[in-house]
C-alpha cells in the first residue's frame, strides 16, 4: 500500500504555499505527484496553504485542512518577515477541501470558528473520536485579550464536515481559563461552576474533582446548571475587520448598533484601506454583520 504525504514548499513566491502531494511505496523513497506542481491552489482569504492536514473520513473520502496564510505575500523589500505582525493580523479561518478519490476535489471553503480576536490560526490537526462518534479539530493561535503575547491551543468538535456544526464549548472554556490566570484570587463558586460546565465533556474526571477536591458527597450529575447574568454579556462595541480582496487591511472599533450601510461607509474611510482601493473599481462590498467587511476591487 503506498503512502501519501501532503505538504507545502517554503519559497519566496506564493506558488510554494499551496497543496502538494508526494507518494511512496516504502516510506523511504518518495516521488512527486503532478510533476511537482500544486494539487490544489488557494483562491480565498490569504490565498496560501501551510500546515496541511489530511484525514480519512469514517464514511469514506478525505478532508484536507490547512492554515490560511501566505507569508510570501508578506515579505518586505529585504525578504524579511514580521512574525509579530502575522501573529496579530493573520487569518481568522482555516481552509478546507473534501475529496472522495484524491483526484477530484470540492470547492475550497474557509471555516470560521466564531471569534474575531484570534491573531492567526495555525497548524490544524484532526482526530476521529470513536467513542463519541465525532471529529476533534485543534489549532494554535494568539488572541487579542492578552495582546497576542503567547500562543494557546484551541479545539472544537463536529459530527461531520458537511454541515460544519462545530462545538466551540472547549474553545470558550479556554478563554475562561486564560482570564483566570490573570487573577490573584479566584472564588470557589466560580471554580465549581466551571467544573459543572466541563462535566458533560469529561464526566469521569470532573466527578472525581467534585468529590476529592471540592469535598461534595452527592454526584455532580444532580447539581443545578450554572446561571448567568445576561447584562454581563452585552457588548457595546466590537472590532470590525476590513479586507480588500480577502486580505486584512484595517480594523476599527464600532458600536454594536452599526448598520450594514454604516459598516460599508466606515470601511471605505479607513486610510490604509484607501491605499488599496483608490484608483480602482470597487466591484462589490461584502458585509458579514458584526464581523467584517470585504471590499472586492479590480
Amino acid at each position: 500500500m503506498p503512502y501519501l504525504f501532503t505538504h507545502f514548499k517554503e519559497k519566496y513566491t506564493p506558488d510554494g504555499e499551496q497543496v502538494y502531494f508526494g507518494i511512496s511505496r516504502d516510506g523511504l523513497n518518495w516521488e512527486q505527484v503532478n510533476n511537482g506542481n500544486p494539487i490544489l491552489t488557494a483562491e480565498l482569504g490569504e490565498k496560501g496553504c501551510r500546515d496541511i492536514e489530511i484525514i480519512r473520513l469514517k464514511t469514506g473520502g478525505f478532508v484536507i485542512l490547512t492554515t490560511d496564510l501566505c507569508v510570501a505575500n508578506r515579505y518586505d523589500e529585504n525578504l524579511q518577515l514580521d512574525w509579530s505582525n502575522i501573529n496579530r493580523t493573520g487569518s481568522k479561518c482555516l481552509r478546507m477541501w473534501k475529496t472522495d478519490d484524491l483526484v477530484n476535489f470540492s470547492e475550497e471553503k474557509l471555516i470560521y470558528f466564531g471569534r474575531d480576536d484570534f491573531g492567526c490560526l495555525w497548524a490544524p490537526e484532526i482526530f476521529y473520536d470513536e467513542l463519541n462518534d465525532e471529529y476533534l479539530i485543534h489549532w494554535g493561535s494568539t488572541v487579542k485579550e492578552d495582546d497576542f503575547s503567547h500562543m494557546s491551543i484551541y479545539c472544537c468538535t463536529t459530527k461531520d464536515f458537511e454541515t460544519l456544526n462545530f462545538n466551540t464549548a472547549i474553545s470558550q472554556m479556554m478563554i475562561f481559563i486564560n482570564a483566570v490566570y490573570k487573577e490573584e484570587v479566584f472564588p470557589k463558586e466560580y471554580a465549581e461552576g466551571f467544573i459543572k460546565l466541563f462535566n458533560p465533556i469529561c464526566p469521569h474526571i470532573t466527578e472525581e474533582i467534585w468529590h476529592e477536591i471540592f469535598k461534595h458527597e452527592d454526584t455532580i450529575a444532580y447539581e443545578d446548571w450554572p446561571v448567568y447574568d445576561e447584562t454581563k454579556i452585552v457588548e457595546d462595541t466590537y472590532t470590525m475587520i476590513v479586507q480588500v480582496n480577502g486580505k486584512v487591511r484595517g480594523k476599527i472599533e464600532v458600536a454594536s448598533s452599526t448598520t450594514e450601510d454604516e459598516m460599508k461607509t466606515l470601511a471605505l474611510e479607513i486610510e490604509n484601506v484607501k491605499a488599496f482601493t483608490d484608483g480602482k473599481e470597487v466591484v462589490k462590498v461584502i458585509v458579514v454583520p458584526k464581523k467584517l467587511v470585504n471590499i472586492v476591487v479590480k
